[in-house]
């Protein structure tokens, strides 16, 4: 890994405090799993991979987006061999998966039917202790303004737990020891 590049990686919307928290996401991750995988939807220039990978050089890490032409992740070479880029549908590929996964970072097609689609395609395949972790959960009024359709987040988010009731069951909000997430994120562990 050279430098801090996760923190200045172009193109992302992530704010220095949300790549700060990824990376230390992936630390958790590696301190409480062996041989950890990360999945991330919705890759663009490749930011929130960079801090994945820089909290952790042994997890394998798998980019789920559906294009990969443009624009294209930013120096992958830093993201190491034991990466893999999928040019798929982000609920698509999930309802294929069938591995077992320990952080799902959720940043791919922001409208509320698409967010409720990943929840419920990757949700199951996240293990005891794993994480989900959503971009954009709270965005600011700038962006909502911007982009009225990243509403879907929180909305499909929180139906997800309130709506469901599969929380204080099956996961916990922000229950991690690490710090609250910050800025738009929002973060669930799995019991």
């Amino acid at each position: 890994m050279t430098g801090k590049f996760y923190l200045t990686c172009p193109g992302a919307q992530l704010t220095e405090k949300e790549r700060e928290y990824l990376k230390s996401a992936a630390e958790y991750a590696s301190k409480n799993f062996t041989d950890p995988t990360f999945v991330n939807l919705g890759v663009m220039w490749g930011a929130s991979m960079h801090c994945l990978r820089a909290g952790s050089k042994d997890a394998f890490l798998v980019g789920v987006d559906i294009d990969f032409n443009t624009p294209k992740v930013k120096e992958p070479e830093l993201l190491g061999e034991n990466c893999r880029l999928d040019n798929y549908d982000s609920a698509l590929h999930g309802m294929q998966w069938h591995s077992p996964v320990h952080i799902v970072f959720v940043d791919a097609d922001h409208r509320y039917e698409a967010v409720k689609a990943d929840i419920e395609a990757w949700s199951r395949h996240v293990v005891s202790g794993g994480l989900m972790i959503f971009h954009d959960y709270a965005p600011t009024q700038q962006n909502l303004d911007a982009f009225p359709h990243i509403a879907g987040v929180r909305k499909a988010v929180n139906e997800w737990y309130e709506v469901e009731g599969i929380f204080d069951n099956d996961w916990k909000k922000s229950d991690t020891g690490l710090p609250v997430p910050p800025d738009s994120l929002f973060v669930a562990r799995k019991l």
